[in-house]
């Protein structure tokens, strides 16, 4: 055998044997240990008195049983230091690994694959927030009623933003 046929026969047998090895989360990932649990629904602000981070947990707060339904879990990254159900973060590293400055409010939602799938830089109403997550597969596989979605926010204005 040619040394060529040596090196196409060795990828051959490495790219097999990849196949078969088991996929682990991302070390870099935060929230790994959230992944296929939880939506990460993240707010970077800089500072307690930012009126959009007021505005954004005022929206979340009044989810109620819309919020826990979507497995929706809420981390907030003000000035530096992380509230909110995963505190042990760090705000630097968060701010780093989503690319969001010190001084920007910003919205992040992750899916529970652990996907970035929408950035704001302004507050999301929850019907907005409510809406993406509806649309997302797995969380259309995941209802079991079909008439609990964000078309409810129509009928229950008090998702709205205030």
């Amino acid at each position: 055998m040619h040394d060529s046929g040596r090196a196409l026969l060795l990828i051959m047998l490495m790219g097999s044997l990849a196949a078969t090895l088991p996929v682990h989360a991302n070390s870099d990932d935060p929230f790994a240990s959230l992944r296929w649990r939880a939506r990460i629904v993240l707010v970077f602000a800089p500072a307690d008195d930012d009126a959009q981070l007021q505005r954004q947990q005022r929206i979340l707060a009044g989810l109620g049983p819309a919020g826990s339904e979507r497995d929706i879990v809420v981390v907030y990254v003000v000035a530096a230091r992380t509230s909110g159900a995963r505190t042990a973060l760090d705000p630097a590293a968060l701010r780093q690994h989503y690319a969001v400055d010190a001084a920007d409010f910003r919205v992040v939602l992750i899916g529970k694959d652990g996907g970035v799938k929408h950035r704001s830089d302004v507050p999301l109403d929850g019907c907005t927030l409510l809406g993406l997550i509806d649309a997302m597969p797995m969380r259309q596989r995941e209802r079991q009623d079909p008439d609990t979605d964000a078309a409810d926010c129509i009928r229950a204005p008090s998702h709205r933003a205030t």
